[in-house]
């Protein structure tokens, strides 16, 4: 007795319902994969930032000369690690030793991410500290609370 012969595979309208099934699955993770892709252009960024600042301290000791890391806002935004307050413009200009700018990171390397401050850290040469801001320093105390009462 002969059996008849039958195909393997999926029909058309299989096919069809399973690229639909796809379609919604994908549909529905999109939005949450374009706030990952933001958060990861944040983090990184910030990871950039903070590797900037170390450098700016490790030079600062290193060639016992204070460091600044110089940040300035506009479009793109753009930060750089300089020496003797250079301007962050003669980086793309000049050259870095003449101009005194000895990294430059500018935000068209970061899109979809902003830096709201106009801003500048200096490192001093002996220890590589950056002063704290004015609102975090101790104040001194009047001469008459300094004294210990006899």
């Amino acid at each position: 007795m002969k059996t008849p012969f039958r195909q393997a595979g999926f029909t058309l309208m299989e096919m069809l319902i399973a690229i639909a099934i796809v379609a919604i699955l994908v549909s529905m993770a999109l939005p949450s994969f374009n706030s990952m892709l933001d958060r990861q252009r944040v983090r990184g960024a910030a990871e950039n930032l903070f590797a900037d600042l170390q450098f700016a301290k490790t030079q600062a000791i290193k060639c016992s000369r204070s460091m600044d890391l110089i940040a300035a806002t506009g479009s793109p935004w753009s930060y750089c690690v300089a020496t003797n307050g250079s301007n962050c413009a003669a980086a793309a200009t000049s050259d870095c030793a003449t101009a005194g700018v000895w990294k430059a990171t500018s935000g068209a390397d970061f899109t979809h991410v902003t830096l709201n401050a106009n801003a500048s850290v200096t490192f001093d040469a002996l220890r590589g500290a950056a002063p704290a801001p004015a609102a975090a320093r101790p104040s001194p105390l009047p001469a008459a609370a300094a004294r210990p009462n006899p």
